[in-house]
């Protein structure tokens, strides 16, 4: 399903952030929920966070910094923040038409 593949389309971005962080942290999809905590359920911290920061820059296109992602806590946290980043992107790239 094309629409699953991070980054593949402007909708299901949650799914789409779920996708890639099950890839990321090899665990199946069905184990990562909304409520999953990045650093206690999914083991991410240090430089396996700086990974899956660059992995969403280049599959979202945009532009978050670790700092950022460790400011957030769950998985809810981190598509609300992907999905921000991606809203603003178009903002500016509207503006800049």
């Amino acid at each position: 399903m094309s629409y699953l593949v991070p980054g593949g389309c402007d909708y299901f971005i949650e799914q789409q952030v779920m996708v890639l962080l099950a890839e990321h942290c090899s665990v199946p999809r069905r184990k990562i929920r909304f409520e999953s905590k990045l650093c206690e359920d999914l083991g991410m911290g240090g430089a396996n966070l700086a990974d899956l920061v660059e992995r969403l820059n280049v599959a979202f296109r945009i532009g978050l910094s670790v700092d950022e992602v460790c400011a957030w806590r769950s998985v809810a946290d981190l598509c609300r923040l992907v999905g921000n980043a991606r809203g603003e992107g178009e903002e500016r790239r509207k503006l800049l038409l």
